[in-house]
């Protein structure tokens, strides 16, 4: 179910806080699979490309338990998806887009800024 909810999550703009439904058993969240982890991480950060890293989901801050959507414990979350969901949190989208790509690839950081420059000029011309 996470994978398919995480499916569904790769062109959200709006949902910032996730609360995972358990199914009764207590820390629910222990036992879920690092496959489905990983599933979610990649939407938060496609790394096939620097468009699809760009593209990737920068909206959702937040995954909850039921039992306490108040407080949140990601500790018992993958580091990975920690230090993904806290980028959405401290950044502005463009940001937290830009702050993965350099993470993923710091010496692609040439070609980021080349892309970046590339698209603003095109974004400019248009504009005028």
């Amino acid at each position: 179910m996470l994978v398919s909810l995480a499916n569904s999550l790769i062109h959200n703009k709006k949902l910032k806080e996730l609360i995972l439904e358990d199914d009764g058993s207590k820390d629910y969240i222990v036992y879920i699979t690092i496959t489905k982890w990983d599933s979610l991480s990649n939407v938060l950060c496609n790394k096939t490309s620097i468009n699809a890293t760009f593209d990737s989901n920068h909206t959702l801050e937040r995954i909850l338990e039921p039992e306490q959507p108040d407080t949140v414990d990601e500790s018992l979350l993958p580091p990975d998806l920690r230090s993904l969901l806290q980028m959405n949190r401290e950044n502005t989208k463009f940001e937290a887009a830009r702050r993965r790509r350099m993470s993923q690839n710091p010496s692609g950081a040439f070609q980021w800024r080349f892309q970046y420059a590339a698209f603003h000029r095109y974004e400019f011309e248009s504009l005028t």
